[in-house]
Order: C-alpha cells, then sequence, then structure tokens
C-alpha cells in the first residue's frame, strides 16, 4: 500500500501529509492540492494538527 510505503520515507508533518495523499489514491482516488487542500487543512485543523505541525 502506498500510504505504509510513505510513512516509512518521510517523518514529521510531511508523513502525514503523504500519507493523507497516498491513503485516497490507495482508494482509486486522484488527488489535486487545489482541490483538497481547503478540505485537508479544516480536516486537520479539527483535529488539532495545525497548531501542532505549526500551520497557520
Amino acid at each position: 500500500m502506498k500510504a505504509t510505503k510513505a510513512k516509512k520515507l518521510c517523518t514529521g508533518s510531511a508523513q502525514i501529509i503523504v500519507a493523507f495523499v497516498a491513503d485516497i489514491e490507495d482508494k482509486g482516488g486522484k488527488v489535486s492540492w487545489e482541490e483538497i487542500s481547503d478540505d485537508f487543512l479544516n480536516s486537520i485543523d479539527k483535529a488539532g494538527w495545525k497548531e501542532k505541525l505549526g500551520i497557520n
């Protein structure tokens, strides 16, 4: 699975983002950063990750 491989290749915040994208691709989806960026940022904000990652 891409998500598992991605997690081994990255660390920290990059790992979270790459794993998120890889998980979508594992499920057969195509990722466009323009389309998912707001949804992604909103979801990690709700989970408290924006603050932990230092994303403004």
